[in-house]
């Protein structure tokens, strides 16, 4: 999907802070001139000659359609994963590399599915258990040598970094008042 349009007095307000940088940028801008773009972070703004009479906002993530970081990090390490996965050798391909891989994808889609839903504590239990088995799994490849020190240090920090957010989501949760 492409970038929504949004009108910028009904998200901001007239008496945000953005709205007077915006007012301040446009009242010292030289007179007779086509209007100026400039951008704030993933956001572009139009200004006019008076006082904003209009200006666009177009964001290409809103809220709404962001995931939690723990998702993020998770794809983040399958798609690190799979490829030193595919070097093991044929005799742990099949047996560990196949576990730890349907492992690290049933944590992405149980915290997929805690993100959509209230009541996340379960599945990010369920999620943060099936992590545990996958380091596990990953140290006891790390002792059979199917992987080196280099990729065992690597991807075990970024499991326990995964670890921390699954931890720390679950903490959130738990703290969320039900309104």
């Amino acid at each position: 999907m492409g970038p929504t349009t949004t009108s910028a007095f009904g998200l901001l307000g007239i008496f945000s802070p953005l709205f007077f940088v915006l007012w301040l940028f446009d009242a010292f801008a030289v007179r007779g001139v086509a209007p100026t773009r400039f951008f704030f972070g993933d956001t572009a703004f139009l200004t006019s000659k008076s006082y904003l009479l209009s200006y666009i906002i177009l964001q290409s993530n809103s809220k709404q359609n962001e995931m939690p970081k723990a998702v993020e990090d998770c794809h983040t390490l399958l798609a690190w994963i799979i490829p030193h996965l595919d070097g093991f050798s044929r005799a742990r391909r099949f047996t560990l590399g196949e576990r730890i891989e349907t492992r690290l994808l049933q944590v992405l889609e149980r915290l997929i599915e805690a993100a959509y839903q209230r009541d996340r504590s379960e599945l990010l239990k369920s999620a943060n258990l099936d992590l545990d088995v996958v380091r596990h799994l990953w140290r006891l490849s790390h002792t059979l040598r199917a992987i080196s020190d280099k990729s065992y240090g690597q991807g075990a920090e970024r499991m326990t970094e995964l670890g921390r957010q699954i931890g720390g989501w679950r903490k959130f949760s738990k703290n969320e008042v039900v309104t």
